[in-house]
């Protein structure tokens, strides 16, 4: 008992206090019995039980970071390679894709959102928002040849796709999908980065 109880006094009272380790998890009975020692009633005990139920900590779940965050902060990078699609890129091939100019191709607009995304839920992030679409993300830039850029115009049937797809990263990588994350010191996010805008009309699918 923290403190113990006085030798004497009436009421006497204490508190118990205990902080528990990941190796308490699960359930505890704790029972405390308290010993009337004077007059009439000495010798007399009272119990009383409770139980404490110790849960799993909760693991932190971080807010995701934009594609400019990671362009600009490669030491931050929790690893040093990535998959995309079906083909595995260095971290020097990451930083060439975050850093160029995506224009009209949306092998690159995809790209670039996916990389934060990953990159993201790799620090900590909760993937469970994007998770469907960076399948999809993945699944479209798997259906070319070699390695990016694959020069896919907005206006194709596949470019729309991957344009949707990074939309909602997109939307990911800047906390919309993730309100109850937590900003740590590295999450920072650039608020100058609003996003990549595909274009418009349907000239056939070049996919």
């Amino acid at each position: 008992m923290t403190p113990p109880l006085p030798a004497s006094g009436h009421p006497v009272s204490s508190l118990f206090s205990w902080t528990p380790t990941e190796g308490d998890v699960g359930t505890h009975v704790i029972t405390f019995t308290a010993t009337d020692n004077s007059g009439l009633q000495g010798g007399h005990q009272t119990l009383c039980s409770s139980t404490l139920v110790v849960a799993p900590a909760r693991k932190a779940n971080k807010c995701p970071s934009t594609p400019s965050f990671w362009k600009t902060h490669p030491d931050a990078w929790p690893v040093a390679s990535l998959t995309l699609g079906s083909q595995s890129y260095t971290k020097e091939e990451l930083l060439e894709i975050l850093r160029c100019s995506d224009g009209d191709d949306a092998s690159l607009i995809l790209a670039r959102q996916l990389i934060a995304a990953k990159f993201s839920i790799a620090d900590g992030s909760d993937p469970a928002p994007v998770a469907d679409t960076i399948g999809d993300a993945d699944t479209l830039l798997a259906g070319f040849d070699g390695k990016l850029p694959y020069g896919v115009q907005t206006c194709w049937n596949t470019g729309k796709a991957m344009v949707k797809a990074a939309s909602n990263l997109d939307s990911y990588n800047n906390g919309r999908l993730t309100a109850n994350c937590s900003q740590g010191c590295s999450d920072k996010r650039d608020k100058g980065d609003k996003g990549d805008k595909g274009g418009k009309g349907d000239k056939g699918d070049k996919g």
